[in-house]
């Protein structure tokens, strides 16, 4: 008898062991599977936010931003401000291209003036000014597209995309009036400004960073 139960003893140890032995195979098969699917999710390749999309479909007049806050309409204008100061910096960059351009085609100075004190001064002019007017052009460019999203720890993250409501002619004709208003008659004459052929080329700046994006 006592034998008897200790063999039903062992028999159940055994079957425990087997059953312990196969939950623990199951959850190492699921755990497996998790961790693949989780590779998988992490490989699927993210598409681009609505905003920075729309924006970059036409980069001289459109740029993206984004903001993060408790407040929804901080966090709006925080995103406003940083899609502003997106959109002066790309015109700024094409704006001091088109001028160097405009320069080296037009001979604006020999090689003993740009060695002179009074060209690097006026150079450091040309920078300023270029800043200036980019941040100018770009003021009141208002929001055209907005993103909503909530962050972990319940802020709001906001992306948005400002547009100047402008042609490029218009704007390429501000820029040139910026410029004539800035300098003198005296300053012009020295680097032999010509309004027509200034223009043209910043038309043909943004014209090529346009054409980049189609």
């Amino acid at each position: 008898m006592k034998t008897f139960r200790f063999l039903k003893h062992v028999a159940f140890c055994s079957l425990f062991g087997l059953s312990i032995s196969f939950m623990v195979s199951c959850s190492s098969s699921k755990s497996t599977q998790n961790s693949t699917k989780s590779q998988i999710i992490q490989d699927v390749a993210v598409a681009a936010e609505p905003c920075d999309e729309y924006a970059m479909a036409d980069p001289i007049r459109r740029a993206s931003g984004n903001g993060v806050h408790f407040k929804e309409v901080t966090a709006t204008n925080l995103a406003q401000l940083n899609a502003r100061a997106n959109l002066a910096r790309a015109l700024q960059s094409m704006i001091e291209t088109a001028t160097g351009n405009y320069a080296d085609s037009n001979d604006m100075f020999t090689a003993e003036e740009a060695e002179s004190a009074s060209i690097t001064d006026q150079s450091a002019k040309v920078k300023d000014w270029e800043k200036g007017v980019a941040k100018e052009i770009v003021k009141g460019a208002p929001i055209v597209k907005k993103s909503r999203y909530r962050t972990a720890n319940n802020q709001w993250n906001i992306y948005v995309c400002v547009e100047l409501k402008t042609s490029i002619a218009e704007i390429a004709a501000q820029v040139t009036r910026a410029f004539e208003e800035a300098f003198s008659p005296e300053q012009k004459a020295r680097i032999s400004f010509d309004a027509c052929k200034f223009e043209e080329s910043i038309k043909e700046e943004f014209n090529i960073h346009l054409g980049a994006t189609e």
